[in-house]
């Protein structure tokens, strides 16, 4: 199991116990919310698996448009004015 979690100044992850983490740029700061959040998915499945083939990995996140996007579903767009 993989969780994950970001906010407008950091991300990280966790497994096992293993902690993965740092505090985003000044450029990512500026970022939705989502990329930070698919950021920390990404951060903590290239350190805890990156020999993982073809397996599946669970991962919590928050974000459902995210969840969404990570399975393939079809998801909703909502313009940000």
């Amino acid at each position: 199991m993989l969780t994950t979690d970001a906010s407008l100044t950091g991300q990280g992850a966790v497994t096992n116990d293993l902690t993965t983490g740092g505090m985003l740029s000044d450029k990512e700061k500026s970022y939705h919310i989502n990329a930070p959040e698919l950021s920390a998915v990404y951060l903590g499945l290239e350190t805890f698996f990156q020999d993982a083939k073809n397996i599946p990995i669970p991962l919590t996140l928050k974000l459902t448009m995210l969840i969404a996007l990570l399975t393939g579903q079809r998801c909703q767009t909502i313009p940000i004015r």
